[in-house]
């Protein structure tokens, strides 16, 4: 790991077999996963089965509930109890998240106490870094979408 200070970390992750090995290769990396029925093509079969849903996910995220799918809602009372969880059991250390995009989206909102229908109000490059502060007075944002480091990496 790079010298962050960083000793433990949590991936939040699609349940496969990359994440598992990387969690169990890891010192102080533990993992937390959930089934991830989507996939790459899951945009496309939407599309074509249900328009009138990915219309409403585009336009108002926060009432979209496309088949086979989580709403934002579901999304954030998981990201949430995962969150407070790792936080209850992890009070003053530095933590990881790695986590898609609506996750992270979600989080980014809950953190400003903003609603669920400002969900593409962030973009959220692959890869990107959000740091965020917990204190007793909440969250305080320190950088959202951060992707400097994706440079030094090629």
């Amino acid at each position: 790991m790079h010298e962050t200070g960083i000793s433990e970390a949590l991936l939040f992750s699609p349940d496969n077999e990359l994440v598992r090995e990387i969690a169990e290769e890891l010192p102080g990396v533990w993992a937390l996963y959930w089934a991830n029925p989507h996939r790459h093509d899951a945009a496309d079969e939407a599309r074509a089965h249900w328009p009138d849903e990915l219309d409403t996910w585009y336009r108002h995220p926060d009432w979209a509930a496309i088949p086979r799918g989580e709403t934002l809602q579901q999304v954030l009372t998981r990201a949430v109890a995962a969150l407070r969880e790792v936080i209850r059991h992890h009070p003053d250390d530095t933590i990881v998240l790695v986590a898609h995009d609506s996750v992270n989206r979600v989080l980014l909102l809950h953190a400003l106490e903003l609603p669920l229908s400002r969900y593409w109000r962030f973009k959220q490059n692959p890869c990107c870094i959000n740091e965020l502060d917990l204190s007793a007075d909440g969250f305080t944002i320190l950088g959202i979408n951060q992707t400097d480091h994706l440079r030094q990496a090629k």
